[in-house]
């Protein structure tokens, strides 16, 4: 499962490229910047992937998980008023 998720983030990947490459009025660096953070966030999405590479990516990924752990609370609050 997790490999065809990364098979889809890179091909979505190289398509953004391409598009960027192949329209000449795109900025293709500024362009480039938006699809390289556009890649890493959906690597995110697959946490085992990013681990070890960084303290951007594990800043990243802690928000993740903190915003995750934040909604389960309030779920569970919600939950026993009512």
């Amino acid at each position: 499962m997790e490999s065809e998720h990364l098979v889809q983030f890179r091909l979505a990947n190289m398509v953004a490229y391409a598009a960027l490459h192949a329209n000449p009025a795109a900025d293709v660096e500024k362009g480039s910047l938006m699809v390289n953070k556009a890649y890493r966030q959906s690597l995110n999405m697959i946490p085992y992937l990013t681990v070890g590479m960084g303290t951007e990516v594990e800043q990243e990924n802690k928000e993740r998980l903190d915003a995750v752990e934040s909604y389960k609370k309030m779920r569970e609050l919600e939950g026993q008023n009512g």
